[in-house]
């Protein structure tokens, strides 16, 4: 059973948060940091968490689906954002060096899972009745900000896409500027028709999930984007690919990430130069997203806004104000 912090459209704080959505990590290069999720209406509850972590060294987005299937899936999902970010959290106010980050990312999934395996034994009775059928299941994305990289981890599906700051300079072929940066890990079930997950978390497994680990560098010209997106949004399993009559093969940009940055991101970056907000209009961009957008499952995204990417596209806003003047 859900509560009610489950339900519809929910916008939550992780601990230590700004809440304003501005980084302030002083290492980081973010400048805007935000999340929104959204169930659907004819669900009970919305099983998807998302949060995001702002500090003084470094930033973090975490984005979770809790598997439908699963008894509690909203819960594991909750609890594996949570502690992931707490332990995010823990680790940015110590005096560890960055350069022991990679080993903290490891201890950031342990923990999570360590968690999942402290709530199935807290009521050891609720799911051993259940033994057999899935419990406390989710997938998890990450993604830190730190000094001139992002690392990206994640198990599960659902979609890390990196866009480059410059994409509307490629005009129609904006989508060459964007990659997503996770890897499918649904696979087609022969005998059902159906994706199936081969990876996610869940307590009491005797082979944890190893997350996948990605780091990818900075662009300090033109910055960037980083998008975390449940798989109600985009998940490269969904992805219909198909030939022409010339046998050529083609895929379909999902219509969701059109919407989101050609249309609203598009926008958004050129009001920058008149926003006294620019936090809280990312927020109300990514809520209408989702308010106005028809989705088939929970559909939570995290957002990353470099600073370089900001600036220029303010720079531009004034510049083209100034010219109209």
């Amino acid at each position: 059973m859900c509560n009610d912090l489950a339900n519809g459209l929910k916008k939550e704080a992780a601990p230590l948060v700004q809440p304003d959505g501005l980084a302030t990590a002083s290492s980081s290069s973010a400048a805007l940091i935000q999340t929104a999720t959204k169930g659907l209406p004819q669900k009970k509850c919305n099983q998807d968490a998302a949060k995001a972590y702002r500090g003084s060294r470094f930033n973090a987005l975490a984005v979770a689906d809790g598997v439908g299937s699963a008894l509690d899936a909203q819960s594991a999902s909750a609890i594996a954002v949570d502690t992931f970010l707490r332990q995010v959290a823990t680790f940015d106010q110590s005096e560890r060096p960055l350069t022991e980050i990679a080993a903290g990312i490891q201890e950031f999934w342990d923990s999570s899972l360590t968690a999942l395996d402290d709530l199935f034994a807290r009521d050891p009775q609720r799911y051993e009745q259940f033994r057999g059928s899935p419990v406390l299941e989710t997938t998890l994305l990450t993604a830190l900000d730190i000094e001139d990289r992002y690392i990206v981890s994640y198990v599960g599906n659902g979609s890390v896409f990196y866009v480059r700051g410059d994409f509307d300079a490629f005009r129609k072929r904006w989508p060459w500027a964007v990659v997503n940066l996770a890897a499918g890990q649904a696979v087609l079930n022969a005998d059902t028709g159906k994706d199936e997950l081969q990876y996610v978390l869940a307590p009491q497994r005797a082979k944890r999930p190893q997350p996948v680990v990605v780091e990818h560098s900075k662009n300090v010209d033109h910055g960037e984007a980083i998008l975390l997106c449940t798989d109600g949004i985009s998940s490269p399993e969904q992805a219909r690919v198909g030939y022409d009559s010339d046998h050529r093969l083609w895929t379909e940009i999902n219509p969701h990430l059109i919407d989101l940055v050609q249309g609203r991101l598009t926008e958004f970056l050129a009001s920058l130069a008149i926003s006294s907000n620019p936090a809280g209009d990312l927020l109300i961009t990514l809520d209408r997203f989702l308010a106005e957008r028809s989705f088939d499952d929970d559909a939570s995204i995290g957002i990353i806004l470099s600073q370089p990417l900001v600036l220029r596209y303010r720079a531009r806003a004034i510049s083209e104000s100034a010219s109209r003047e």
